[in-house]
């Protein structure tokens, strides 16, 4: 037996170093990965080649030429016509517009100097249908690859795993099993490579201008409404009543069938944000495409500006979802310095009355010493009318039609070193609209943004009685009173990532009201084995310090937030979860024992007389809830929270 084993080693030895070997030609592996572009052309999920990423928070090693996610150096995902300037700006057919030439449509080295290319706001770990069966999947560089694949084969050995052995044997197949792949992405490499195609070739039918004033919500396994009785920490008050939504943590273990409710809720409340992000980059990319595709504009000199306004609004216009729309302002400057480039679009989406509804883009960015660094920070608001009280200021009403003007707005900073983006995103409710359509900047008329140009969350405003008015009359309104505040619902989301294979840490923080005083907390480590394409996920829940000071740690659980007798000092308790996603798979499973998430809304997180509706059925049966023993995790030995998620590999995100 020791001999057998001893023959299968030098054999699986002998076929990665075959493998290494044949990159010059070999089916297994195209030839180089630094030029490979999208493997599917005219699909928005398509994404290129990239050589070995680099470490995030000290995963892999830098090694290959790689482009990046998206195939920085290769032919991008749609067509242009030839001779590159012949093509019309936007065709409105979507991702798979080619010219007269059929060749691929390319982003400019000036372009990918100028812009944050692989930039996108994203779930890393939500799956998204792909518009081929073509490979999709990540692909490392060789090195990388092969290096992985030795080294799960020598552990496979050395633990007498045979079928593991049998998988990473299968990974090294010439064609039927190398060069396949699923048909799935998950979504934030598909947005970074829709905001490219949008470079190279228009953003056609991905521009949904009404995602501005989108909103966020929570998973449906999150943080249900519950009632309860007989509630063992009432004193003198209401035994028996109802928990409003929201407050409850991660409540069912999955999201439907199958899906975690850690990932399910991530995906849930970054929706607004995302939704900005995305419609504000692919308008910047339109921009900076105008440009190149021009005969009589270029960028701007050192201390001067171009106005690409006329230009870019015919361009949109031949979109049937931008015929109405109105382009106030689109113009491209760089500073004095010759070293930070200022992108700005501000728009009316030519409604009337209740219907009027703008916004704006500002992108400032700084480019490095190649197209894979660089810095910056986006900006964006989207204005409308509103007949909510609780989104809007008494002081701030639209004249014509009496309704609150309320605005939407998102920040988001960015670096990029290498294969690594790091992000922070900030978003919030605010008040008021901008002065007039000439205005030289909407957002920061409304809002107020720190030194780096993010949001500033230590600005708000406070209503100026308790939340609940007088009779039951509902929040009450808030008074701008010049001070650009946010009024509700600001969140942070971080994360440090791999640009091809989304391997990273990711942290999202929110806060529904500014009296809140404590943020929820969702905390996500994601790992891809390259050797087998098998991805993981370890998540976390919990509370912080308000959102205004927020360091980024999880602190501990409060199970009773809203409860009789309420207490909000946290626990030394957390949530979490473990999932794993199977090369090909389009679900991440949960294995057994991979959910530490039962409590009972109660301040000590179990229940002895206390009636509840666990099973979220909207009926309390006799003796539900009563008796409940919490299941949650906990630090080991005199470790914090923090410093236990920090034990169990996630690092928190840079920018944060």
């Amino acid at each position: 037996m020791r001999g057998h084993w001893g023959l299968s080693r030098l054999a699986v030895s002998g076929v990665v170093a075959c493998s290494i070997c044949a990159c010059g030609g070999s089916s297994a592996e195209p030839a180089g990965d630094a030029g490979r572009g999208g493997d599917v052309a005219g699909s928005p999920a398509a994404t290129g080649g990239a050589g070995a990423p680099a470490a995030v928070g000290g995963r892999g090693a830098s090694a290959g030429a790689g482009a990046g996610a998206g195939g920085l150096g290769g032919a991008m995902m749609a067509a242009a016509g030839s001779g590159g300037k012949s093509a019309p700006p936007y065709s409105g057919a979507g991702h798979s517009a080619a010219g007269s030439g059929g060749k691929p449509a390319v982003v400019s080295a000036s372009a990918q100097k100028t812009f944050p290319v692989g930039l996108a706001i994203g779930s890393p770990v939500a799956v998204v249908q792909s518009a081929s069966h073509a490979s999709l999947a990540p692909r490392p560089g060789l090195l990388r690859r092969a290096r992985d694949i030795g080294r799960a084969a020598h552990a496979a050995l050395r633990q007498g795993d045979l079928t593991r052995l049998l998988r990473v044997g299968g990974e090294l197949l010439p064609v039927s099993k190398a060069s396949a792949a699923p048909s799935d992405q998950l979504e934030l490499k598909a947005l970074a490579g829709a905001v490219e195609q949008a470079l190279a070739a228009g953003p056609g039918d991905a521009l949904d201008l009404m995602r501005f004033f989108g909103s966020s919500g929570n998973a449906n396994c999150y943080g249900p409404s519950m009632s309860y009785r007989t509630h063992q920490d009432e004193s003198g008050g209401m035994s028996s009543g109802q928990l409003p939504g929201g407050d409850l943590g991660l409540w069912l273990e999955r999201e439907g069938p199958a899906q975690p409710c850690v990932a399910a809720q991530l995906n849930r409340r970054i929706e607004g944000v995302k939704g900005q992000a995305q419609q504000g980059l692919l308008l910047m990319a339109a921009l900076r495409r105008q440009v190149e595709m021009s005969s009589s504009l270029s960028l701007p000199a050192a201390g001067s500006s171009t106005d690409v306004t006329a230009e870019l609004e015919t361009s949109l216009h031949m979109s049937p979802k931008a015929a109405t729309l109105d382009v106030l302002s689109a113009t491209i400057a760089l500073d004095a310095d010759g070293k930070v480039y200022t992108y700005r679009f501000a728009f009316d989406l030519g409604g009337t009355g209740a219907a009027a509804r703008s916004g704006e883009v500002v992108l400032r960015h700084k480019p490095g010493a190649t197209a894979t660094e660089y810095s910056g920070v986006l900006q964006i608001a989207g204005f409308s009318l509103s007949m909510d009280q609780a989104r809007g200021c008494a002081d701030e009403k639209d004249g014509a039609t009496g309704q609150y003007e309320i605005a939407d707005v998102s920040s988001v900073r960015y670096g990029r070193s290498g294969q690594t983006l790091s992000f922070s995103s900030r978003s919030g409710n605010y008040c008021g609209h901008p002065s007039s359509a000439a205005a030289v900047s909407f957002a920061s008329e409304v809002a107020t943004f720190d030194s780096d140009g993010e949001l500033d969350p230590t600005v708000k405003l406070m209503p100026p009685m308790p939340p609940m008015g007088g009779g039951g009359g509902g929040p009450a309104a808030f008074m701008r009173a010049g001070v650009k505040g946010w009024i509700g619902n600001f969140s942070r989301f971080a994360g440090d990532f791999d640009l091809d294979t989304v391997e990273g840490d990711f942290l999202y923080a929110w806060q529904a009201g500014t009296q809140d005083n404590a943020t929820r907390m969702l905390a996500l480590d994601t790992q891809y084995d390259s050797a087998l394409g098998d991805r993981s996920l370890q998540g976390f829940f919990g509370f912080g310090a308000d959102i205004a000071s927020s360091d980024g740690k999880l602190q501990g659980l409060i199970c009773n937030w809203a409860g009789p007798g309420n207490n909000h000092t946290p626990k030394p308790l957390f949530q979490s979860q473990t999932a794993t996603m199977a090369a090909g798979a389009m679900d991440f499973v949960i294995p057994s024992g991979g959910s530490k998430i039962r409590y009972a809304p109660t301040n000590s997180c179990s229940s002895t007389t206390t009636g509840f509706d666990a099973d979220v059925d909207h009926t309390i049966e006799a003796m539900e809830g009563e008796g409940v023993t919490a299941d949650l995790d906990a630090p080991s030995g005199s470790k914090t929270v923090a410093e236990e998620l920090t034990a169990r590999g996630f690092a928190l995100p840079t920018l944060f």
